[in-house]
């Protein structure tokens, strides 16, 4: 008689523990499973389009700044970009990208031919920035984040313009603030293009900092709050 319960209760053990491991292992995962895969699936599709706006919505904010030092074998490059402030014209932009001694030429997205009736209004050289006033006006613009209400691991991208074989050409990158401080925006993005004086914007569209690329391809910024400061705003 205790041969007989023991196989019985060893019978039931044995099928419960399979009837266990086949709803964790083999069967779909529950309703509430799927409820969550969708909702984070969700989460992220809409952060993309958000971004994808965002980015459509500054593109033409960002002008193509080629600036020529010298002629004929001595003739230097320099490449870079810009952003307009306001719409009569006015560009914000490293002053290393706008020399003393050259002819700056203006690209903007759309445009047949570059500006190239411009004015620089002033330069702050320790903090690397010029504000430029080109002829013209009706041009887009963005709006300015406040550096007070910055946070660690927001989500940040970059637009800036780049020179291949003679044409200017938009490029994104997108990631997130590492850390920063009252001088310089941290990122984790990488770049091996030269982007220098490309523009870093939050998901909503407005204006972080005048981006930089260091020797080992990391992205980092001046902060919004010293470009506000220097042009006045």
């Amino acid at each position: 008689m205790s041969g007989k319960l023991f196989k019985i209760i060893l019978t039931l053990l044995v099928g419960g523990i399979g009837g266990f491991l086949s709803s964790r292992f083999f069967l779909p995962p529950s309703s509430a499973e799927n409820k969550v895969v969708e909702v984070e699936k969700r989460e992220v599709v809409q952060e993309n389009t958000i971004l994808e706006e965002a980015i459509n919505k500054n593109r033409k904010v960002v002008v193509g700044i080629k600036t020529e030092i010298g002629s004929g074998k001595n003739k230097k490059i320099i490449n870079g970009s810009g952003l307009f402030v306001t719409s009569d014209g006015l560009i914000i932009a490293l002053s290393s990208l706008i020399s003393e001694k050259g002819n700056s030429y203006f690209y903007l997205e759309g445009a047949d031919k570059p500006l190239t009736n411009y004015q620089v209004l002033k330069r702050d050289w320790k903090n690397n920035l010029a504000l430029v006033k080109v002829k013209g006006d009706g041009f887009k613009t963005c709006g300015f984040s406040d550096f007070n209400n910055a946070r660690l691991g927001e989500k940040v991208f970059l637009i800036g313009s780049i020179f291949k074989d003679g044409k200017n050409f938009k490029l994104v990158n997108s990631g997130i603030i590492k850390f920063f401080d009252k001088d310089y925006i941290h990122t984790n993005m990488a770049e091996s293009e030269p982007l220098n004086g490309s523009f870093l914007f939050n998901i909503k569209g407005e204006l972080v900092g005048i981006s930089m690329v260091d020797d080992q391809g990391e992205v980092f910024a001046v902060p919004v709050n010293k470009i506000r400061s220097f042009i006045g705003f």
